[in-house]
């Protein structure tokens, strides 16, 4: 099950990303930016875009394989924070069907 979000909604969850990694990375908040890469700049790790993933996985209630995820990551690689804000915003809304318009479009 997938759903639109609200441009509200999308405000919130980049803040909550960048609470999450101000918090877990030690970095503070008015620091990081879009452009601020989780491992170049802010010394995070692989790791942290899967709990941020399974983070809003929770809050928006959202079913999708993690087989699913990581094909996505492959394909649309993230360094920085708006990339990751990008692929919640895309996990969120489109669930299971995540990959499923690039699968039509490449046969």
């Amino acid at each position: 099950m997938s759903k639109q979000l609200t441009e509200e909604e999308k405000s919130q969850i980049y803040d909550d990303i960048k609470e999450f990694l101000s918090e877990e990375l030690d970095v503070p908040a008015d620091q990081i930016t879009p452009q601020s890469k989780i491992i170049d700049d802010l010394n995070g790790d692989s790791m942290i875009y899967l709990e941020l993933v399974e983070m809003f996985k929770k809050r928006f209630d959202v079913n999708v394989e993690v087989r699913l995820i990581g094909q996505y990551f492959q394909r649309h690689p993230i360094y920085t924070v708006g990339e990751t804000a990008q692929a919640v915003y895309d996990i969120v809304e489109r669930g299971d069907n995540l990959l499923a318009d690039e699968d039509k479009a490449s046969v």
